[in-house]
């Protein structure tokens, strides 16, 4: 364990404990889900914070995220296919709100690069699905918290889902 930190000797010392282990072969979820409920581990993450590679899946899982979206897998592509017709010109107006927080949120990174980056579009349409979903109303604060779960997750989707278990 030289040169490790305390929480890669905590999770190394959680794999080796289940190594083997059937009921989870195959199924990164539910070795997840068994990390949250290891006293240490979870202990060394509220202490140290989650590692960088690991934070989305352990968000994802911890969060009942992952739940959610194995629940509903098609919903959020459904919201995004049936935003046209909710929210029509809003989509793309510059004078929306979405998309003048789109425009402003994390403008210096390359993924959103002020409003045109690809991490923009995603953005655009995990807010949307959201108001779509949840049937609130659009809250300034909602573009930096769904762009700090974008750069965490693979997908937007997962953000999403992310968004939603918030």
């Amino acid at each position: 364990h030289v040169g490790m930190s305390t929480f890669q000797v905590a999770l190394a010392d959680f794999f080796a404990q289940r190594s083997g282990d059937a009921a989870f072969e195959g199924s990164p979820t539910k070795m997840y889900k068994a990390m949250a409920c290891h006293a240490e581990l979870r202990s060394k993450v509220y202490a140290h914070g989650v590692p960088y590679a690991l934070r989305g899946m352990i968000w994802l899982s911890w969060s009942g995220a992952l739940d959610s979206r194995d629940m509903a897998p098609t919903h959020f592509d459904e919201l995004v296919a049936r935003l046209p017709e909710q929210f029509g010109a809003a989509l793309t107006d510059p004078r929306s709100e979405v998309n003048q927080d789109v425009h402003r949120t994390l403008a210096s990174h390359p993924l959103f690069d002020c409003g045109s980056g690809p991490g923009a579009t995603h953005l655009r349409l995990i807010l949307f699905a959201y108001l779509a979903h949840s049937g609130r109303r659009y809250h300034q604060c909602f573009s930096f918290i769904a762009a700090a779960l974008l750069l965490n997750v693979d997908n937007p989707q997962d953000a999403f889902w992310l968004f939603v278990s918030l």
